[in-house]
């Protein structure tokens, strides 16, 4: 059975770096999923910089970057095992959406 996990952050991620806090060997793993390498949805282009594969593709579909957040659409243990803890990092598309960004002199 699949699981799917929103996560709601408030804006559209350009970024996000995704690890498992209780797993030990392969699957102690970074992995990071950005706009820049899936322009559309779902995303599957991943990086892992604690790997020697670095970047894979596998079109899996294993993740929806939503315009408040994502979804991930695989329940494996990297990023989305029932009863995992995990943490996870992301940066906004557009961080200034809201208010005028101030220019520097």
């Amino acid at each position: 059975m699949k699981h799917f996990t929103s996560i709601i952050t408030g804006f559209k991620p350009a970024f996000v770096m995704i690890k498992c806090t209780e797993e030990t060997g392969s699957y102690q793993q970074w992995t990071i999923l950005d706009t820049a390498r899936s322009s559309y949805n779902p995303s599957d282009d991943r990086l892992f910089p604690n790997e020697p594969w670095t970047e894979i593709s596998n079109g899996d579909g294993n993740t929806d970057i939503l315009s408040n957040g994502f979804k991930i659409r695989v329940s494996d243990t990297a990023m989305n095992a029932s009863s995992r803890k995990y943490i996870y990092m992301a940066f906004a598309e557009h961080p200034f959406a809201a208010t005028t960004p101030a220019t520097a002199r």
